[in-house]
């Protein structure tokens, strides 16, 4: 149904003028697309203007990864920047993950850089941490990887083996691994005996 926007009158959709009052309904229907084109904008230009506003008013740099930017890690900045002067060599900048190789912390910090001037002013420190956060979580998964690989790889049951000479534990229970130099070498899973030579295991 269509509503006179004139009388108020509900018309047909059909109709193009009010069956009441004889106005056009079409401008209607145009109108109250208008008003809600109109208010769409309005919202827009609200929402950019509140957005705008630290950086129109308060002059905060749009990149928060830029040195005019505030570090957010302003304590840990301050402790390692050893000469105080507000900004960090890669020599004051390697002290904050010292567990990582001089050669991929260079790269990091190159990169944190973003004006290449071999300093790490406000903002990029932020990026620095970040991208060593980064670089940790994937060092943990590869790790997580390697240890599920080296398990699902290394123990594998074996039934060519019979008893323990220790113990007497029969095949089901003897285990086949692979050492750190990739030897093989074979372990009684209930008395922890161990021995390279297979035969060992083999009964008379």
């Amino acid at each position: 149904m269509k509503k006179c926007r004139i009388c108020g009158e509900k018309n047909p959709d059909k109709n193009r003028f009010c069956q009441n009052c004889g106005d056009s309904l079409s401008a209607s229907v145009i109108g109250s697309k208008k008003r809600i084109i109109v208010i769409a904008v309005v919202i827009f230009a609200v929402l950019w203007f509140i957005a705008m506003t630290p950086h129109i008013f308060f002059g905060e740099p749009f990149d928060s990864f830029s040195e005019e930017s505030q570090t957010r890690n302003l304590v840990d900045f301050n402790a390692i920047d050893m000469d105080c002067d507000g900004a960090l060599t890669f020599e004051e900048a390697d002290g904050y993950a010292p567990e990582i190789d001089q050669y991929t912390l260079s790269d990091i910090f190159d990169k944190a850089d973003r004006n290449h001037n071999g300093l790490l002013r406000g903002g990029e420190f932020d990026l620095y941490i970040n991208k060593i956060k980064d670089y940790s979580k994937q060092l943990e998964k590869q790790k997580k990887s390697n240890e599920k690989n080296i398990s699902s790889s290394s123990s594998i049951p074996t039934v060519k083996l019979g008893k323990c000479p220790s113990c007497g534990s029969g095949a089901e229970n003897m285990y086949e691994y692979t050492d750190e130099f990739g030897r093989p070498y074979y372990q009684c899973t209930v008395c922890d005996y161990l021995i390279y030579e297979e035969g060992e295991f083999y009964d008379g």
